[in-house]
């Protein structure tokens, strides 16, 4: 399994992506939290009709700025007939991507720098930072919604029932957030198979198909409408 990014920490804090580890999808750590994507199409119970007898609005073509990022996302949210942005039933906040190209990973002079901050003998992040290479195009040819946030802590334990996460009130790192009001951090401690079967539960509980399914520690994915990882 690949995590790309969603770590806390200052790890490799010159590398585009925070961390690159391939992990068991049982393994659990604080230092990793998740997001949610879903189909535009599918913002809730009700199926959007399809557009496709309108011509398409221009592809999100990598470089360009917060203005003409906005300006894609709202003429692909025209043409779909959904919102650039949309909250869902337990208050997640999605936004639209829009197709599109961008450079994915990191040149071979950021690389470099970010290998002199890091120990010679320290093989385990000077893999994970060389593992930024090479940077290669990567075509989105599909609109999808995106999770603004990682998934919370709150919005963890009102599909889960629980809330598992080390830095919270009641988690063996209390102590480094004793006052802190921790349900709208993210969800940690949580296995890839764990986010799994949070968007099976949510997709269920909104009456959309979902995308996992999961027996034990086993999860297949299926034909799904609801809620998926990126």
């Amino acid at each position: 399994r690949l995590l790309r990014g969603g770590s806390f920490g200052d790890i490799a804090p010159n590398c585009l992506m925070t961390s690159r580890p391939a992990e068991n999808p049982t393994a659990r750590y604080f230092t990793y939290g998740f997001r949610l994507a879903l189909r535009p199409d599918r913002p809730g119970p009700k199926e959007i009709p399809s557009k496709t007898s309108e011509s398409q609005p221009a592809r999100a073509n990598a470089p360009f700025d917060s203005k003409q990022a906005r300006a894609h996302q709202e003429a692909w949210a025209k043409h779909l007939g959904v919102p650039v942005e949309y909250t869902n039933s337990i208050g997640m906040k999605f936004m639209l991507i829009p197709p599109g190209e961008f450079m994915m990973g990191s040149t071979p002079e950021e690389i470099e720098g970010a290998l002199k901050e890091v120990q010679p003998n320290d093989t385990h992040w000077r893999e994970c930072i060389r593992s930024e290479a090479p940077q290669h195009k990567v075509i989105l040819t599909q609109p999808i919604y995106l999770g603004v946030n990682e998934v919370t802590q709150a919005e963890y334990e009102k599909v889960m029932g629980s809330n598992p996460s080390h830095f919270s009130a009641n988690g063996q790192g209390k102590e480094a957030v004793a006052g802190l009001k921790t349900t709208g951090h993210p969800v940690e401690v949580v296995s890839w198979n764990d986010a799994a079967e949070f968007c099976a539960k949510l997709s269920n509980q909104e009456k959309m198909k979902p995308f996992y399914s999961r027996a034990g520690e086993t999860i297949t994915p299926l034909d799904g409408t609801g809620y998926r990882l990126p």
